[in-house]
């Protein structure tokens, strides 16, 4: 068996034994403090899963066009129940995540602290997440070993089960002038990344127009759902409150940090016309990033709904940092109204001073950190969890 075959094998197994361990806590966890029965086909049908499932039902006669067509086609495909597809969504981001993680050599214990993200519980429903995983991970893989086949299948496929035209199509040009490289060839293979993207999102349109006998109703409803181009209010906020907002405040942080070492790398590239070519899936899954977190900002009026380890980040300055900035970037979330909320909000510094020591050069440190992390990301996964299976919003 080659070495890729072998890791892919083995990250598979370890994927396969971590989530099967976290579903035995949730269900002690759930049978001890809510009720067995919370694991119906009903629970699993709540919020963006009803409209799924509407669509893989009655397609888009009964005007479901804010949701892309791929997932609920193929759930279509399969006439399997809401628990049978949330079985075979994670049956199909496990196989992309060791996919992953042998093309870009993702190690044990690095993979084991990505894949406890505890917003990851999507990626077992009947959502779109698992099959857009896979569609990334095609696209990775393609920029990973410059197989244009890989990557123009990657976007078709991806543009089918999510509205990533807006993101995708300005990082292709972010990424085209970062690598350098002004060959016709690399610029034909740019224009045919952006007009498979525009394209992709044509064939959607297309789709809906042929059963609902309205053009670009995806825009209109974008609007309905509050959707647009305005300016952000503050304090930023979430429509559950409370917790999800601290959720999403992470996610948040982490999408602006991605922006600011963006804005470093085009800075750097203004100066000095390098070579980033080597770089090419990590500079676009870093404009991915930062666009849409840009585009949340700025279309949906303050209103956040969440949907590079290898360095040795741990040092004393960077931990009071840390601590210091996301103290004051908390405060976009309203951190301050009281002081509660203040300490709730100083958790998330803590996890973020765990998650740095997790990088340190210091074994004890190192251990701590990452294994801190590791449960409390199991605790929340299971907490998500059970907030899903509930009808609470997760996000």
């Amino acid at each position: 068996m080659q070495k890729g075959q072998e890791n892919f094998t083995k990250s598979f197994l370890l994927l396969f034994a971590f989530y099967a361990a976290c579903f035995a806590i949730f269900c002690v966890t759930a049978n001890a403090l809510i009720d067995a029965s919370i694991l119906s086909e009903k629970n699993f049908l709540n919020w963006d899963a009803m409209h799924y499932n509407t669509i893989h039902r009655d397609g888009y006669y009964t005007g479901m066009v804010a949701f892309f067509p791929l997932f609920p086609y193929i759930w279509k495909l399969t006439q399997l129940g809401s628990i049978g597809i949330g079985l075979l969504n994670g049956f199909i981001y496990m196989l992309s995540f060791a996919w992953l993680a042998a093309v870009f050599n993702i190690h044990s214990r690095r993979l084991l602290l990505l894949a406890s993200t505890p917003v990851l519980i999507f990626m077992f429903l009947p959502f779109s997440e698992a099959v857009f995983f896979l569609t990334s991970t095609i696209l990775l893989t393609g920029l990973k070993k410059n197989n244009y086949l890989l990557i123009i299948s990657g976007i078709l496929l991806s543009g089918l089960t999510r509205p990533v035209a807006t993101v995708f199509i300005p990082a292709f040009f972010i990424l085209h002038w970062m690598i350098g490289d002004n060959s016709k060839k690399t610029m034909l293979q740019s224009v045919g990344m952006v007009l498979v993207c525009a394209g992709s999102m044509f064939l959607v349109f297309l789709l809906q127009y042929y059963q609902t006998g309205e053009w670009f109703s995806f825009i209109h409803v974008q609007k309905d759902w509050g959707n647009y181009l305005r300016l952000p209010v503050f304090p930023l906020n979430s429509w559950a409150g409370g917790f999800i907002v601290r959720l999403d405040a992470m996610a948040f942080i982490f999408g602006i940090g991605a922006a600011v070492y963006l804005a470093s790398l085009i800075i750097g590239r203004l100066r000095s016309a390098g070579d980033h070519k080597s770089l090419t899936p990590f500079l676009f899954s870093l404009c991915y990033v930062s666009i849409l977190t840009i585009v949340i900002l700025f279309t949906r009026g303050g209103i956040l709904n969440s949907h590079i380890l290898n360095q040795k980040f741990f040092s004393r300055k960077n931990v009071i940092m840390v601590f210091f900035f996301s103290s004051i970037f908390w405060l976009l979330f309203a951190s301050y109204v009281h002081i509660q909320t203040l300490l709730k909000f100083e958790f998330l510094s803590l996890y973020l001073f765990l998650l740095f020591i997790s990088t340190a050069e210091n074994k004890l440190l190192k251990n701590t950190g990452y294994f801190s992390v590791l449960t409390f990301n199991v605790v929340f996964m299971i907490i998500f969890s059970q907030r899903f299976l509930t009808g609470e919003w997760v996000g």
